[in-house]
C-alpha cells in the first residue's frame, strides 16, 4: 500500500519510513524447507546469519525431554505439575523412535513437542472439569493417527476469529 502512495508521502513520512527498524525475528523450520529461506537472502542477506539446528535425541534424552518439563511446577503455567507413567512414555519413545544411518536408536524433538503439548492439553481439560491428574497414563495419550492435524487445529484455535474465517463464517476447531 505504501508503494502505490510513494508519491504522496510528505519528506518526513518518507525519512521515517526510511530508517532501518531493528526487528529480530526467530524462525522455526524444518531442514527440508530451509531452502524456502535461502530464496530470500538476496532481499534480507542476513536472514540466515546465525541459524542453529536441533538434532535427534537418543531414547534417553527423549525420555528425559519428555519428563522433566513436567515435573516442573510453577504459578505461569496452565497445569500442575505432573509425570508420565513407564507404560505412556514407552508407548511414545517406541512410537517416536527410529534407527538413523548410523543405526543408532533416536527420536525426533518435534515429534516430542507435538505429543506432549497434547498430553499437556489433557490434563488441563481435566483440570477445567474439576479433576486433578497428576499422572499421563497410556489412556491419555492422544491418538496418533491424527496427531498432528490435532495439533494444528489446536494452533489455529487460538487464533483471534477473524483470523479463521472460512466461508465467510468463524469455524471452531474443537
Amino acid at each position: 500500500m505504501i508503494r502505490e502512495n510513494i508519491d504522496q508521502l510528505t519528506h518526513e513520512e518518507y525519512d521515517m519510513l526510511s530508517e532501518p527498524v531493528d526487528v529480530h525475528v526467530l524462525f522455526s523450520i524444518r531442514s527440508d524447507r530451509l531452502s524456502n529461506m535461502h530464496a530470500l537472502t538476496d532481499v534480507l542477506p542476513h536472514l540466515l546469519k546465525n541459524r542453529f539446528e536441533i538434532h535427534s535425541l537418543s531414547v534417553e534424552q527423549a525420555r528425559q525431554a519428555i519428563t522433566k518439563p513436567a515435573a516442573i511446577e510453577s504459578e505461569v503455567f496452565a497445569t500442575h505439575s505432573f509425570t508420565y507413567d513407564e507404560e505412556a512414555l514407552q508407548v511414545i519413545l517406541s512410537q517416536f523412535s527410529s534407527p538413523g544411518d548410523d543405526g543408532v536408536i533416536s527420536v525426533e524433538p518435534f515429534h516430542l513437542q507435538i505429543i506432549c503439548q497434547a498430553c499437556e492439553v489433557r490434563i488441563e481439560q481435566k483440570l477445567q472439569q474439576h479433576e486433578i491428574d497428576l499422572e499421563v497414563n497410556r489412556s491419555d495419550l492422544p491418538s496418533f493417527d491424527n496427531l498432528y492435524g490435532d495439533y494444528y487445529k489446536r494452533q489455529i484455535g487460538k487464533l483471534p476469529c477473524s483470523y479463521r474465517i472460512r466461508h465467510n463464517s468463524c469455524w471452531r476447531t474443537t
